[in-house]
């Protein structure tokens, strides 16, 4: 392959990486150098295996490359070298990695996953990226780390539910980010070139960040775009370990810091301490440990199931609205106040049928005869005052109908939000069945029966509560 998008990341690329690993990046960017581009053959891409009772299977180049595994394995994807978002020299970049845990959960045929991780980290295009598609993944993910898990590739690796180092000397961290470039620029006067940079009248501060960096002053690229992406990283890492983490405060160069935060590197010892990694594990461990997860009754953990939390909110907030909205019509046509309502005693419906109320500083009639000669007596002040309660009652009218027009509106938009989000529910849950195959005894059919046995999010008898719900509103509205 040529090498120019792999040089191209390194001398303009942001970093997450540990400095070893950096430096081992050096000779295949002074190569591109002195080779101005030239080929090299190409590895083949690295690719991901399932393992199933033991089994390793290869998987396919093409389509889903889990489609030709056995129901109910675990897949083990491999994260090594230096990580880009694009595939380089047999190594898969994040934006194939993402690909293939996304077909992993969707296939039917893959209970967890299990990324095996030997990486000093990377560039930071498509790192967070790769690490939302771990997150937000539908079956389990584990990290195992066999040498190196350092900066990107730690990002990726807190993303997983554990983590585990296969030994003692498993070394973790380097959480921080860097830029690196070459300077050039004496080299090349001493070849006779000379640049000139020429910047629109408009544009005064593009590139002045580097510029400056190039002259030795690092403010400007540290505040513009070293410390806000610092901070990203910090954040997603204490968001994925939260309640794991153990963080010290700590002060260098007179800035207050965080351990294990800071960019050190720890072996898996240490690394257990401070809550970096959850244990020491073999492979096959690791992978027991994955099924065990895939196959709990307790799956629905916070982690794992955050999204069906939120859709079974979501259904009852609706459901919720509309009984609201049809309470609130009975109210009306019956009179009687709604459930959770305060009677309005307190605001009389005005009736021409009943008595007038008294007027001001003068009793109410006791009895017809004194009505009717009240009624022949009118004065122009209780005139006034039957205006006056003319205009309150229009005023009440339009507010009733305008609360009600409200109501309808609400009632339509969250009717609208229902359909939407049961399709949605329909599609996950429709992945979510995996397979109409599942034979006796397996891992699937276990995990099947032990699901049996729990009530989901969205039980038939909800639907059921919808469907009245909406009868009764349309009913209302007769």
């Amino acid at each position: 392959m040529r090498l120019n998008k792999l040089a191209s990341a390194i001398s303009r690329g942001v970093w997450l990486m540990e400095p070893r690993t950096a430096h081992g990046l050096v000779p295949l960017a002074l190569r591109f150098l002195h080779q101005e581009g030239g080929h090299i053959n190409t590895p083949p891409l690295e690719m991901p295996a399932a393992h199933h009772n033991g089994q390793i299977t290869e998987t396919v180049t093409e389509g889903n490359i889990w489609n030709s595994v056995q129901p109910g394995s675990v897949a083990v994807i491999p994260v090594s070298g230096a990580l880009m978002k694009d595939d380089y020299c047999g190594s898969p970049g994040t934006d194939t990695l993402s690909a293939w845990v996304k077909q992993a959960a969707q296939s039917g045929r893959v209970e967890a996953i299990v990324l095996k991780i030997n990486s000093g980290g990377g560039s930071v295009a498509g790192t967070g990226e790769f690490a939302e598609v771990i997150r937000e993944s539908s079956i389990p993910v584990l990290a195992f780390c066999d040498g190196l898990m350092a900066s990107a590739a730690y990002w990726i690796g807190s993303a997983c539910q554990e983590i585990y180092a296969s030994h003692q000397t498993v070394e973790v961290g380097s959480i921080g980010t860097m830029i690196s470039f070459m300077d050039d620029t004496e080299a090349l006067q001493k070849q006779g070139y000379k640049e000139h940079v020429i910047n629109a009248d408009t544009s005064p501060d593009k590139n002045q960040d580097y510029f400056a960096a190039l002259a030795g002053s690092y403010g400007r690229i540290k505040v513009n775009i070293l410390n806000p992406t610092n901070d990203i990283f910090m954040n997603a890492v204490k968001t994925n370990r939260a309640g794991k983490l153990k963080l010290t405060n700590v002060k260098t160069d007179g800035v207050l810091c965080q351990e294990p935060l800071t960019g050190k590197v720890y072996l898996a010892q240490t690394a257990i301490s401070n809550g970096l990694i959850d244990g020491i594990a073999t492979l096959d461990s690791v992978i027991d440990r994955a099924l065990e997860l895939a196959q709990s009754p307790n799956q629905n953990n916070d982690k794992m199931n955050v999204k069906s939390k939120e859709r079974a909110a979501g259904n009852q907030s609706v459901l919720d609205k509309l009984m609201r909205f049809v309470s609130g019509l009975k109210a009306e046509e019956t009179g009687k106040p709604a459930p959770g309502e305060k009677p309005e005693d307190e605001e009389e419906e005005f009736d021409l049928k009943k008595k007038p109320k008294p007027t001001k500083g003068k009793p109410a009639p006791s009895n017809l005869e004194e009505e009717e000669q009240g009624d022949t007596e009118r004065t122009e002040e209780d005139l006034e005052d039957e205006n006056e309660a003319l205009k309150q009652e229009i005023e009440r009218l339009k507010a009733l109908i305008g609360k009600q027009s409200e109501l309808l509106t609400e009632a339509s938009t969250a009717l609208e939000a229902s359909n939407r989000q049961l399709r949605k529910n329909k599609e996950e849950l429709s992945n979510d069945i995996r397979s109409s195959f599942i034979p006796e005894n397996s891992q699937r059919s276990n995990k099947a029966k032990a699901e049996a046995a729990v009530p989901g999010f969205l039980q038939p008898t909800q639907g059921s509560l919808a469907a009245n719900a909406v009868k009764a509103a349309v009913a209302g509205l007769k």
